[in-house]
């Protein structure tokens, strides 16, 4: 008997291809991952400190948010940042303070904010204090909470920048429900990336 030449692959990497070639997805087709952009102003950025910003709205009772990753693109060229706190963060909050996601910190804040430039920032998240994981805790403390961005610095707002100066931020998350127990897709859940919200 010839052995067949797999080019290379091994077995694994074939089952994966033939199931593809098998069951097409199509470019459409639903994701469990949903994703939501939005653009600060000026004055949304300087009161961050004390006023979050919604990135999405609270779900209801039966769903709860759980971040992936973020991407936030600041564009300070028109004019730096004041009275930032030297151990400042940014963070993506998606329930209560319990899921907190922090996606900048470290003293970054300061670079990332009078950078006179555009300045970016990728990175994945994490819950609790541990990567990957959030702390037990009952359901009402994750359901039905908004996703939202928040700076802590020292409880001041920013100052300075420039009404020309922007903060785009791209958050990936995904929905979980607690009656099916299991993540929805975008087409279960009627997400719209283009609109951010639930159809």
């Amino acid at each position: 008997m010839t052995q067949q030449d797999n080019g290379g692959l091994l077995p694994w990497e074939l089952r994966a291809i033939r199931n593809l070639i098998a069951n097409p997805v199509s470019p459409g087709a639903a994701s469990i991952v949903h994703q939501a952009t939005v653009l600060l102003t000026d004055a949304q950025i300087k009161a961050l400190p004390t006023t979050p910003f919604e990135i999405v709205a609270a779900p209801g009772a039966n769903w709860a948010f759980v971040p992936i990753a973020a991407a936030l693109v600041i564009d300070t060229t028109a004019g730096a940042y004041a009275t930032i706190d030297a151990n400042a963060s940014i963070t993506v909050i998606g329930n209560i303070t319990n899921l907190s996601s922090i996606v900048e910190s470290d003293g970054q804040v300061t670079a990332f904010l009078t950078g006179g430039e555009r300045m970016a920032f990728l990175g994945q998240m994490y819950g609790g204090g541990v990567y990957g994981q959030a702390p037990v805790d009952s359901w009402s403390t994750y359901s039905d909470r908004a996703l939202q961005l928040y700076a802590a610095s020292g409880g001041a707002n920013f100052t300075d920048g420039n009404a020309a100066n922007t903060l785009r931020v791209s958050v990936e998350f995904r929905v979980f429900d607690v009656t099916t127990g299991r993540f929805l897709t975008t087409d279960e859940s009627g997400w719209n990336d283009e609109t951010g919200l639930f159809d």
